[in-house]
Formats: C-alpha cells, structure tokens, sequence
C-alpha cells in the first residue's frame, strides 16, 4: 500500500499549501511567505537531510497558523459522528472478541507492549525521526515495474494535503 505523501516528505511538506489555498485560507501575500520557506527547505535538504524536517515543517506551522489550527485534522473531526468512529476503532483493537486474531493477522501477538494498539506513539517517531525526510518514492516505480499489487491511499479527508494536494505526489 502506498499512502499519502509522506514516501516524498520535501515535495509533500513544500506542496502542502495547496489545500488551504484551495480552501481560500491562504492568499497571494501568504503564498510569497510560503515560496519564501519552500525554499529555505529545499537548501537545507542539500545540507542536512535530519535537520530539513524542523525547517521544512515550518511551513506546515505556518499554514496552521493563518488557518487558526483548523488544517493539521482529519476534515472527518467535524461531522457529528466521528467520535463514535474513532470508538469502534478503539474497542476492535482492544476489547474485540477477536482481538487475538486480529493482534495474530498484524504480526503483533507477542509484542510486550501495553496497549497494544494506539493511534500514535512517540517513541517509534523518535526512533525514525532521521529517516522522515528521506524519499522513498523512487521504490514505487520498482514495485509498479515487477507488476506488485497496489494499493494507493490519498487521504481525500486530511485537511494537510487532501484532494488537491494528491496529483502533486502522485506524478
């Protein structure tokens, strides 16, 4: 499965304007600011790729600033039933009836950790924090070559990147 952006971070975190641009949140004197960081970001990938990720993630901060915090969510948190969504996805990887084959099928049924299953977690982001600006793009053209089965997820409910944000990554 290739999801989201994220396999291309500079070219996800340069392009990430284009939904609040799209949205109207962002004008032309917020596009020059944006032009400005992009490509402070796109020098200092040539400099130092682990600290491109503070640089570069400046123009998300940026963007979530003129948006008054509205963009980093999933559009999905603003429908009236999104809370009871999360809730099923919670108990199916905890309290389900089915939990030790599910833990089984993802390959985590002897993990040690408590939970087991959470939406986040901060030590797996510090452990790969020097890997989240390398581009892993070049593989899926491998993959697409040896005729691999594909499934390509673009959030079209992520507010960061969204519809109008996918045709950019997906060239």
């Amino acid at each position: 499965m290739i999801g989201d952006p994220y396999s291309s971070p500079v070219l996800q975190r340069t392009q990430i304007h284009k939904v609040p641009e799209a949205l109207g949140i962002l004008d032309d004197m917020n596009l020059d600011q944006i032009a400005l960081l992009e490509q402070k970001c796109l020098e200092e990938q040539a400099i130092n790729l682990t600290a491109t990720a503070d640089t570069c993630g400046a123009i998300m901060d940026y963007v979530e600033t003129i948006s008054d915090g509205v963009l980093p969510y999933n559009s999905m948190i603003f429908n009236y039933d999104f809370d009871p969504k999360e809730e099923v996805v919670k108990m199916i990887f905890t309290n389900s009836t089915q939990v030790d084959k599910i833990y089984e099928s993802l390959h985590v049924a002897d993990s040690t950790k408590v939970p087991k299953f959470m939406f986040g977690n901060g030590e797996v982001y510090n452990h790969l924090v020097d890997k989240t600006m390398m581009d892993f793009s070049v593989y899926f053209n491998y993959l697409i070559d040896a005729k691999f089965p594909l499934l390509i997820m673009a959030g079209e409910f992520d507010m960061q990147d969204g519809a109008s944000g996918m045709p950019v990554w997906m060239k």
